[in-house]
């Protein structure tokens, strides 16, 4: 049973990678880590911009208005209040913001306060990423104009068939990513209470020793952490 789902994963990217073609597949995820790449260039203009809008102070008001009275109390006690206040935010945030709890950054930003410095911060935060999304979409844009242009040259007849074919082994390749991506979650999978039968499905698996046995993102991985 894994062994057709893997099948039919990596021969699904496959056939629709070899229905774009070899062009317009590769075109297409370098185009997008191209804009992403872009977006973190020029998303600073497009940030200042967003901060004169009423976006920027709807966000910051809003902010103000969810979290709550602080009195004068201690830096540990302003650390609980962060992470409790903001507990719904990823924990890398939340820690940064802790750190920077500091009068030098409360002068940066222009607050006199623990309220007024979070609301800050998490309007800036909030800003930005808006501002990266507008970029990216914008460039995208752009750059999908291009592959419609090189899609017209690679349907020339000539260059139409081996267009195909080698779209269909890119697709092969990116169809082996995603099977190796799968291969890096199964160990936790097998952790979670019903599904000890995995262990079993996966020894009986042909395809899935091999990948899973020869994962070459995960061997990255581990002698990255080494």
């Amino acid at each position: 049973m894994i062994d057709i789902i893997i099948l039919l994963i990596i021969l699904g990217t496959a056939c629709l990678a070899a229905r774009a073609g070899f062009i317009k597949t590769v075109y297409g995820l370098l185009s997008s880590l191209i804009a992403l790449v872009l977006a973190f260039f020029i998303y600073p203009v497009i940030e200042a911009i967003l901060k004169l809008t009423p976006i920027y102070d709807g966000i910051r008001s809003w902010m103000m208005d969810r979290l709550p009275e602080i009195g004068s109390i201690g830096l540990q006690g302003q650390a609980a209040i962060i992470q409790e206040s903001l507990g719904w935010m990823p924990d890398f945030i939340t820690d940064k913001i802790v750190r920077n709890n500091n009068p030098e950054i409360y002068q940066l930003l222009g607050v006199n306060s623990l309220i007024e410095y979070m609301a800050t911060f998490v309007a800036d935060l909030c800003i930005m990423g808006i501002a990266v999304v507008i970029c990216f979409i914008f460039v995208r844009v752009g750059l999908a104009i291009g592959v419609g242009v090189l899609d017209l040259v690679a349907k020339l007849p000539i260059l139409k068939t081996a267009n195909k074919w080698a779209g269909f082994i890119v697709g092969l390749i990116k169809g082996v990513l995603i099977v190796w991506l799968i291969c890096l979650i199964v160990p936790f999978m097998m952790m979670i209470p019903g599904l000890d039968a995995l262990n079993t499905l996966i020894e009986e698996s042909v395809l899935m020793q091999l990948f899973y046995n020869h994962n070459i993102i995960l061997q990255v991985i581990t002698n990255l952490k080494a």
